[in-house]
């Protein structure tokens, strides 16, 4: 598994000591059905889904750099239909973030640095994501990392049913958009 990083951020792996930091995340009701994941039931169950997580090569904690304190997950499951040899050119990307690190831009830069991993670095095609009805938070994470709109549909969730929100973002238009901030890069260095 790749160990990435940004100017605040580590992506790293889960360790089974990160439990308890597991455990702040699931606390928070808004933060494992996003995911995907159930909310661990009890401190047993946080460590068994921590060293879980530590043997996954699709799920990362986001730790802050300066303190090496996990803030946050990011998880790029392959979610290709079963018997698909072989699999699909493309990933999920779900994620989360303790509330007292919201609002620093700390998953904005971690879902760049993902978007960046996807492609450059594994090489795929396309990357899915998606918001549940109301979180607008992570709405505008995924608009300003150019993932477009695609499907609205409701789906079960743990306690209920939400409306999810579908997005995606190719390859193709990724480069398009890097070129087109390299280009305005240049511009303003060259004008100034």
């Amino acid at each position: 598994m790749e160990f990435l990083e940004t100017e605040r951020l580590y992506l790293r792996p889960w360790e089974p000591d990160d439990w308890a930091a597991l455990w702040a995340l699931g606390s928070d009701p808004e933060a494992f059905p996003a995911m995907g994941w159930a909310q661990p039931a009890g401190e047993e169950a946080a460590r068994e889904t921590a060293a879980e997580l530590a043997r996954s090569d699709v799920d990362y904690a986001i730790a802050e750099k300066e303190t090496d304190r996990i803030v946050g997950s990011i998880h790029i499951p392959h979610r290709c239909p079963a018997g698909v040899e072989p699999p699909l050119p493309y990933r999920t990307l779900t994620f989360s973030l303790l509330p007292e690190f919201r609002g620093r831009g700390y998953m904005q830069e971690a879902v760049q640095e993902m978007v960046r991993h996807i492609f450059e670095d594994l090489g795929l095609g396309m990357l899915w994501s998606f918001w549940p009805e109301g979180c607008d938070k992570a709405r505008r994470i995924l608009e300003r990392a150019d993932f477009q709109p695609d499907l609205v549909r409701t789906e079960p969730m743990p306690g209920g049913s939400r409306t999810i929100h579908h997005m995606t973002l190719t390859w193709e238009a990724w480069v398009d958009q890097w070129r087109e901030d390299r280009l305005f890069e240049m511009l303003m260095t060259s004008y100034f």
